[in-house]
């Protein structure tokens, strides 16, 4: 299933619930843009490409990749092989470019020490963004669902700013707790927040290490104290 922008914004304000209208369509554009800028660097897109041999250590990256944006996560060369013959990239391969070589050609892939044949494929894994538009998008259901709740997520903060404008000539009763509605869109904003790094897996290596602290009067076993560091200053 294709995931449209139009897909995005209806869920977007199925979590928000702003029938009062708070927000405009193009506040909820923004906050799906900003969303998306997030999302790209928390869990790239990838695709895999595959590169022919020719017997040298230096190969014209796929025009996937985007220089500023893409990166290379794995490199398998052969291709094909059980298991994968993966390449280490500190030892024997770089990313590198050729401003000499034609447009389109410049980002390189280059090894160190190995040269495939023309018999060998090289299989490379290019993490670059996810896109989204009216007609089309690169979206799955776990990058639809971690987009919606991030820019919800926002959403919910840009409406927590506006309560904490209790002078809003735009909103019109007087009895309502500006204060307490704030930290209601804030707490809302946190739980969505929480969902997207649930869904792209953020944070789930985060544990802190476990420690212990206790204190230990210890004198010798004959009554005396430590020479160099006595008890009264332990």
């Amino acid at each position: 299933m294709a995931y449209l922008l139009e897909d995005v914004r209806a869920q977007v304000k199925a979590h928000v619930q702003d029938d009062a209208s708070f927000l405009t369509q193009t506040e909820i554009d923004i906050f799906i843009t900003s969303a998306l800028y997030q999302l790209n660097k928390d869990h790239p897109y990838e695709v895999v490409k595959d590169i022919a041999g020719n017997g040298s250590k230096d190969y014209a990256l796929p025009v996937e990749f985007e220089k500023g944006v893409s990166d290379i996560s794995t490199v398998e060369a052969p291709a094909g092989n059980n298991p994968p013959s993966y390449t280490d990239r500190d030892d024997d391969w770089y990313i590198y470019e050729d401003p000499t070589k034609p447009a389109g050609q410049q980002m390189r892939l280059r090894f160190k020490e190995s040269a495939p044949s023309s018999t060998q494929i090289i299989r490379v894994v290019i993490d670059t963004l996810s896109t989204i538009s009216l007609t089309t998008s690169n979206l799955n259901q776990i990058t639809f669902n971690a987009l919606c709740f991030l820019a919800a997520a926002t959403a919910f903060k840009a409406l927590a700013a506006r309560f904490n404008q209790s002078t809003d000539p735009t909103i019109a009763a007087d009895t309502v707790d500006y204060g307490n509605r704030a930290q209601n869109y804030l707490f809302l904003a946190e739980k969505f927040v929480a969902d997207y790094n649930s869904t792209v897996g953020k944070g789930q290596n985060d544990v802190p290490a476990g420690q212990a602290m206790t204190e230990a009067d210890i004198i010798f076993s004959h009554g005396e104290d430590f020479l160099m560091h006595p008890s009264r200053s332990r």
